[in-house]
């Protein structure tokens, strides 16, 4: 299982211990998740059989919960999940590996490919955006969000209100206008050989 597989599945058991009647909608609650499927997912993928199984090694402290293993809480090291393509707000397309990103996340927190060369010259093919869900924009900053019509676009907040600006569109949008999914981070760009 890959390094954020690991980091689910610490992350799910500690959740239990700490709320030891957690339901299967807890935990997708909990973890972000739209669908309980993912909890049964992430559970086949570390080899449970189902919750009751899971409930018992992480309730039985059977499950580590070291500083060792949780990477994530390390200040300088994240294991995220890189995703390809987003096709709705809560559906996203992930690819079969990780990103070491050397900043400190949120468990929600993954890696966005550019994909298209729409974005440029802001943004080039194949850069990785570290978004997470869980840190609201600032003044400035740019984010991620869904628009009906339109898919996944990076805007720009302006002020405290909420309007933000797509950087290719000069368009000025209200929050009730897109679903907001995340903050971005970071921008790795690889350097391209020449």
């Amino acid at each position: 299982m890959s390094n954020y597989g690991n980091q689910v599945i610490t992350e799910m058991a500690r959740y239990l211990r700490e709320n030891p009647s957690a339901t299967v909608n807890h935990l997708a609650e909990h973890m972000g998740w739209a669908e309980n499927r993912s909890v049964y997912y992430w559970l086949h993928q570390a080899g449970f059989k189902g919750i009751r199984d899971f409930r018992k090694a992480a309730l039985g402290r059977t499950i580590a919960l070291t500083d060792e293993d949780i990477l994530r809480d390390s200040p300088v090291k994240a294991y995220l999940p890189v995703v390809n393509r987003i096709t709705s707000p809560k559906h996203y397309e992930y690819a079969n590996e990780d990103f070491l990103c050397l900043i400190k996340t949120s468990p929600l927190a993954f890696a966005y490919i550019i994909n298209e060369k729409c974005w440029e010259p802001l943004l080039q093919y194949g850069d990785i955006l570290v978004v997470d869900p869980e840190i609201k924009p600032e003044e400035q900053d740019f984010f991620l969000v869904w628009v009906r019509g339109k898919g996944a676009i990076i805007l720009k907040k302006l002020g405290e209100d909420y309007y933000a600006l797509d950087p290719y569109a000069q368009e000025i949008l209200r929050s009730s206008s897109y679903f907001f999914i995340g903050s971005v981070l970071l921008l790795y760009r690889l350097r391209s050989k020449s």
